[in-house]
């Protein structure tokens, strides 16, 4: 004799951690047709739950920031008594190495400027690019880098902003732009 109604499905899998090893007590969010329940996982990273056999089920962990889920999810329609085997993996959110750093140089009327060297200096090493046909230029550096950038257009032409100077550098920056102006 079954534990369950002959038209209820069994959902049942493991949640595995960043390490390797089931997650116990992660909070476990599944929608049976559109209404949306909670369960938990138990001691062994277990979650087990009874859903009407042909209903849409969708079902995910709920976890914070800085961790992905593999898969995001699961949604099925079981036909099954018993469907084993969801599990989910977590695995920490990649955190970026090199962040870009990029701008335009522009002319006072807001054309681009091409072929401009810049000069910028990471870390205490300078290093040196162009803008392009476009007036764009960009670099990269290491994720907490302190920055320095100097356009270089030569004699007769002033810069606004002369230099840009960033600390700590964690994340992509772009709009560094610069403006050029003849010296009249």
């Amino acid at each position: 004799m079954s534990c369950f109604p002959f038209n209820t499905s069994i959902l049942q899998g493991t949640v595995f951690g960043t390490d390797g090893m089931p997650v116990a007590g992660l909070p476990i969010v599944y929608t049976v047709n559109g209404d949306i329940f909670r369960t938990t996982t138990n001691a062994c990273g277990q979650y087990r739950i009874a859903v009407p056999k042909f209903s849409a089920v969708t079902i995910r962990p709920e976890v914070g920031l800085g961790v992905n889920v593999i898969p995001e999810s699961y949604t099925i329609t079981p036909q099954c008594p018993v469907v084993s085997c969801l599990n989910f993996r977590l695995t920490p959110v990649s955190t970026p190495t090199v962040v870009t750093l990029s701008g335009s140089v522009l002319n006072t009327l807001g054309a681009p400027v091409a072929n401009i060297p810049i000069s910028y200096t990471v870390n205490g090493t300078t290093l040196t690019t162009t803008s392009n046909a476009n007036g764009l230029y960009s670099f990269t550096a290491f994720v907490g880098s302190n920055v320095t950038i100097t356009p270089q257009p030569g004699v007769g032409v002033s810069v606004a902003p002369p230099t840009r100077s960033l600390t700590n550098v964690v994340s992509d920056q772009p709009g560094l732009n610069f403006t050029l102006t003849p010296i009249i």
